[in-house]
């Protein structure tokens, strides 16, 4: 009987993984995921301020369009004190007795806390304390740029150049 008790325990050592041999996998897949973390963490930062970037820029184009579509102007107002940007109609406004600029239905859009809107080359509304960018209802524009800062100390800028909704990020 004790030599069926020997030879079985030989066939489990075959077929088996040690606990030693198995606790020293974990440790190593420990590391490299532990290496590989601060990779997928920096992409998904990278992501985000892609996206924001490109969420300013689809509104300033869609500024562009409305106001050709519906002849009026659109203005998109940037303020840098709080990191938000907003699409105002500006004809409706004054029409309906609202001269600030201000409309009922105005959505303010924020950048991600990794993004700050530095101090744009645009136009500035007095009555409003902010800078905008004017889109007329022939397509035409006012230049801009508006710089976005990154974290990492990266810039972005973001150019309107003056006619038919020309629109250029540059990094630097």
């Amino acid at each position: 009987m004790s030599t069926s008790l020997t030879m079985m325990r030989g066939r489990t050592n075959l077929y088996g993984f040690t606990l030693i041999e198995l606790t020293l996998v974990v440790i190593i897949l420990g590391i490299l995921a532990a290496g590989v973390a601060p990779l997928f963490a920096g992409s998904i930062t990278t992501l985000r301020e892609e996206r924001a970037t490109r969420d300013v820029v689809a509104l300033l184009r869609h500024a562009g369009e409305r106001a050709v579509i519906e002849g009026v102007e659109y203005r998109v107002y940037i303020d840098p004190e709080h990191d938000c940007y907003q699409l105002v109609r500006t004809q409706l406004a004054e029409k309906n007795g609202n001269t600030d600029g201000k409309e009922n239905d105005e959505v303010t859009l924020r950048l991600p806390e990794s993004l700050h809107f530095l101090k744009p080359e645009a136009a500035w509304d007095s009555t409003r304390e902010s800078f905008y960018v004017p889109f007329a209802p022939n397509g035409s524009t006012g230049f801009a740029t508006i710089p976005i800062k990154v974290d990492n100390g990266d810039t972005l800028r973001i150019t309107i150049k003056g006619t038919w909704n020309r629109i250029e990020v540059e990094s630097s």
